[in-house]
Order: structure tokens, then C-alpha cells, then sequence
């Protein structure tokens, strides 16, 4: 008679008598509750059964909570330029709502892995400057008090700084003889290029290269080419040691400043014959 009319349950998350219904009619039909914790550890449960005639069994048990590590986004991959600092926005979830978080970021450039201590909120704000170009895995984790580390990565592309340079300050078309035996000047101006202040006056000669050739370190007096007020730098290339063709319509200027900006600059050539 008693399975005819149906069991009624009664269930515990605390593990406490005093959670549990007294009477069939005060309990419920189904066989199963779900229990939630906010943190991981061990947690007494207890469960009653009813017959229709209030007639119980009580029963206890120990749940097992695992801790699960946080996840993490390390934010979009992201291309900048050599001297732009880097905003990293990183975010970072926990099921363990009681748990609390500490977070490192490896910047992938070498430099010493950054310990950013406490975080709180599920945002990290960081900030970095890159200079070398090429390709840079940032690596955030995040670690709760019970050893749990998520990580995820973001890859940062570095390019050149581009700046403007003037081939043959003053003329133009830039006409260049490849078969003539003197040099090319190639001026370069001061300013602010993709929010990076740009001093050319600051340009370490030995590593310029322009259309493959050295600087010959002739004429370092800085001077203004472009009357803003700002100092630029003219250098000069021996002619024969330019990587250029008939056909070549442009050449580019590579170099680095005294302060780690790396840097391009092209303009227009016209190769002419020679005379």
C-alpha cells in the first residue's frame, strides 16, 4: 500500500535535522535535490524518506566538492609599434565564489614574469612597451587560494615605428643615377607617429640602412627640414651600395633610435639611366 501511494523525500544541503521535513506531507515527491557550494571541501548532507503514514528513514552522507581552477581570456590577439605601450585587459571567471585570486603575466619579451600580487573583480589592467619587433606570446594566469591556475595567451605582434623621411630633401622627383659614384642624402623628421614621440636627432647611425647601404656618417649637424620648429637629422649613402634596379620605384630607410624605437621610412625613387 505504501509503494501504491508513493514515497515523499526530504532533503539536507546543510546536513542539518532541523533542514528536513517532519511529515509525508511536507516533503515532496522527487527522489533527488541539487545541492549548491560556493567554495570546494567536504559537506554533510542527509535525506528523508516518507511513507504515507509518516513513517521515515533518515540517511546522511559526505559530498565532495573539487575545486576548479579559473578560467582565463588573455584579451584579442593585437598588432602595435615599436615604443606603443601595450593595454592589456584581461578578464577571469571562478565558479568558487569564496575563492581568492592572485595573477602573474609573462609579457614574452624576455623581461621578468610580472607579479601582479591580489586581483579582484574577474579584470586584469596591465601595461607594457615593446620596442624589438616580431611576434610575442603573453601568457596571464590566474591562481585561486587552493592552487587552482588557469592561463591563456595573447599573441602581440610588434612592427616598425613608421615616420616620414624625404629622399633628397628639396627635390623632387627623386631622381637617382645607381652608376653615379657620390652618395644620396635621406632627411628625417621629428614628430609623433602612432602616439610615439619620434626625436630623429636621437637615430644611432650604425644601424641605418637605406635600400641595403650604411651610413657614411657625413653631415650630423640636425637641422629643421620642414621649418615646424622640431630638429631633423639628414644622413647620406654611397650610391653604388644601394640595393636598387631600373625598375625600383621606392626605396625605404631602416634604423633604430638611441632609446629602442625601431623604425621605417620609405619615399618615391625615379632610377635614371646613366649618362
Amino acid at each position: 500500500a505504501d509503494t501504491t501511494a508513493g514515497f515523499h523525500y526530504s532533503f539536507a544541503c546543510d546536513g542539518l535535522d532541523a533542514s528536513l521535513a517532519t511529515s509525508y506531507a511536507a516533503s515532496g515527491a522527487s527522489a533527488s535535490a541539487s545541492c549548491t557550494y560556493f567554495d570546494n571541501g567536504l559537506y554533510p548532507v542527509k535525506g528523508r524518506i516518507f511513507d504515507k503514514d509518516d513513517g521515515n528513514s533518515t540517511y546522511a552522507a559526505t559530498v565532495t566538492v573539487n575545486n576548479v581552477a579559473p578560467s582565463v581570456d588573455a584579451g584579442p590577439d593585437v598588432t602595435n609599434y615599436s615604443g606603443q605601450v601595450h593595454q592589456l585587459i584581461a578578464t577571469y571567471s571562478d565558479p568558487g565564489v569564496l575563492d581568492t585570486h592572485t595573477a602573474t603575466i609573462n609579457w614574452g619579451d624576455g623581461s621578468a614574469v610580472q607579479d601582479l600580487g591580489t586581483v579582484q573583480g574577474g579584470t586584469i589592467n596591465a601595461s607594457h612597451q615593446y620596442f624589438v619587433p616580431g611576434d610575442y606570446n603573453i601568457e596571464v594566469c590566474v591562481t585561486d587560494d587552493d592552487g587552482g591556475k588557469g592561463c591563456d595567451t595573447a599573441v602581440k605582434t610588434v612592427r616598425r615605428l613608421v615616420v616620414q623621411i624625404d629622399i633628397k630633401p628639396g627635390s623632387f622627383p627623386n631622381s637617382i643615377n645607381l652608376g653615379n659614384k657620390g652618395n644620396v642624402p635621406v632627411g628625417v623628421f621629428t614628430g609623433t607617429y602612432e602616439g610615439v614621440s619620434f626625436d630623429a636627432t636621437t637615430i644611432d647611425r650604425t644601424t641605418l640602412l637605406f635600400a641595403g647601404a650604411p651610413d657614411l656618417g657625413i653631415g650630423k649637424s640636425p637641422q629643421d627640414l620642414d621649418a615646424d620648429g622640431d630638429l631633423d637629422m639628414v644622413f647620406h649613402f654611397e650610391t653604388l651600395k644601394l640595393n636598387l634596379t631600373s625598375a625600383s620605384t621606392e626605396a625605404t630607410l631602416t634604423g633604430q633610435t638611441s632609446s629602442g624605437v625601431y623604425f621605417v621610412g620609405s619615399d618615391s625613387v625615379r632610377i635614371v639611366p646613366p649618362k
